[in-house]
């Protein structure tokens, strides 16, 4: 049985995505494919709050028993400035900049993908070593946070009384539920009320990426203007 096809709308044109993971693979195709664009304008990334907190479906970090949630782009360009989140191609030589990673900090044993800004092939290896590897991004993630704590539900009232919320599981979904507002915050809709995750078979993918190209394509456009 054909998988029913959802629309993603681009402009006037409109693709066809059978399902959540071609929406993520479609972003990250777009997004390596514009790479030098974004990498020239890491400064300005990194400096405007709007386009540092640009998310992803392809980008994420999973660690488990811990924690699972989304990097931003600009943590993504923190690390590979440091030369973190970043391998070599198999195939090329060239540079793999990483963009997800899920492992156990128990076992040892992970995972991680990424794609050559080179040759544009996706790769996807693992490390002798998981939670070194990716303790700056959790650091980045819990820095990310802690800036909204104001915003964190701490408490809950049952039967008019207030609990402060003490057990892993309450927290952990008081966490989820701010990792949600936060990315609402930052996301860009083609119409009110049409969200970016597609829930129906008439659902419109919207895309951060094509936002953020937009956005760095007529900026640079304006500089170029001005000089």
């Amino acid at each position: 049985m054909e998988t029913e096809a959802y629309k993603r709308s681009m402009g006037d044109i409109e693709i066809p995505l059978r399902n959540v993971e071609e929406w993520g693979n479609y972003e990250k195709n777009l997004f390596f494919k514009n790479y030098s664009l974004i990498w020239e304008n890491r400064d300005k990334i990194l400096s405007t709050p709007s386009l540092y907190n640009t998310t992803a479906p392809f980008i994420g970090l999973s660690i488990a028993y811990i924690f699972c949630g989304n990097l931003t782009l600009g943590m993504l360009i923190q690390l590979w400035q440091k030369n973190e989140w970043s391998s070599t191609c198999p195939d090329c030589g060239g540079i793999v900049r990483i963009t997800s990673w899920g492992g156990s900090p128990l076992s040892g044993i992970n995972k991680w993908y990424g794609v050559c800004i080179q040759c544009k092939r996706d790769v996807s290896s693992s490390k002798k070593k998981f939670f070194p590897n990716v303790k700056s991004a959790l650091a980045l993630m819990h820095e990310r946070y802690q800036k909204n704590t104001e915003n964190t539900p701490t408490i809950i009232r049952t039967g008019g009384e207030e609990k402060k919320i003490q057990d892993f599981r309450s927290l952990s979904l008081a966490w989820r539920e701010l990792e949600k507002k936060l990315s609402n915050q930052n996301k860009t809709f083609s119409e009110e009320g049409k969200q970016s995750r597609p829930k129906e078979k008439d659902s419109i993918y919207v895309s951060p990426i094509k936002d953020l190209i937009d956005e760095l394509a007529t900026q640079n456009c304006k500089l170029r203007e001005d000089d």
